[in-house]
């Protein structure tokens, strides 16, 4: 009789670990272009403009509290929700701000990007930045405005060295080193006192990116049976 024809053993999926090598850093770069865009699209119609369309979309934990005490409260927090989305996409009118945000989510970006997938990646990308904004809310609901892509930026850097301390450490390491520069400033606020929370939404960026992709790519061991005598 002819012998059966035996199947080939699978190979394993790369998307069991969260990694695709197809990915080429589409979020990244998207997030990229669609944040530098929304930075020119402001800066081209002067500074004036441009400051008042920051203020428009930023995150303002003042008048959070405020709507907070009124008649609509439930739409008031739905709404902050949604300006902690948008502030992460404006700017001030300097370039300097959005060109090193940007600038670093192109370092590690990608690699976080292919190790945990698109939507994975995304998801801690505007989970880290909306939650450090309901954080500077809880610390300081009188805060003053915020805005900018830096804290989930820094989230990103954060889940870098998560995922690849042991593999890369030199880069790893670099991320490291913007979370202690971060966190030392944010400590001493007598070195840059303009900065407000500036710094301290930084360091906590960090850590929630770090945290947000230790859990994403955890994976639990099965507990082996106990070996006993049977009563």
């Amino acid at each position: 009789m002819p012998e059966p024809n035996k199947c080939a053993p699978a190979k394993p999926s790369g998307r069991a670990t969260g990694s695709n090598d197809k990915v080429t850093g589409v979020v990244t770069l998207t997030l990229i272009a669609f944040t530098v865009a929304c930075w020119a699209l402001t800066a081209v119609l002067g500074q004036t403009t441009s400051e008042e369309m920051t203020r428009l979309f930023s995150f303002e934990p003042q008048a959070l509290s405020k709507a907070l005490k009124g008649p609509l409260a439930e739409r008031a927090y739905i709404h902050g929700l949604w300006k902690a989305g948008t502030s992460m996409f404006v700017h001030e009118y300097d370039p300097m701000h959005v060109l090193s945000n940007m600038a670093i989510l192109l370092l590690f970006g990608r690699a976080v990007e292919k190790r945990l997938g698109t939507v994975r990646y995304l998801s801690l990308y505007l989970f880290t930045g909306i939650l450090t904004a309901e954080i500077y809310w809880f610390i300081a609901p009188q805060g003053k405005a915020m805005y900018g892509a830096s804290a989930a930026v820094c989230g990103v850097s954060g889940a870098y060295a998560a995922l690849f301390f042991s593999k890369h450490p030199i880069w790893s390491l670099l991320a490291l080193g913007l979370f202690a520069a971060n966190f030392y400033l944010a400590a001493n606020p007598q070195l840059a006192p303009q900065a407000g929370f500036t710094f301290w939404a930084h360091t906590i960026g960090s850590i929630v990116g770090f945290l947000t992709a230790a859990v994403m790519t955890l994976q639990l061991v099965p507990q082996q049976p106990v070996q006993g005598l049977r009563i």
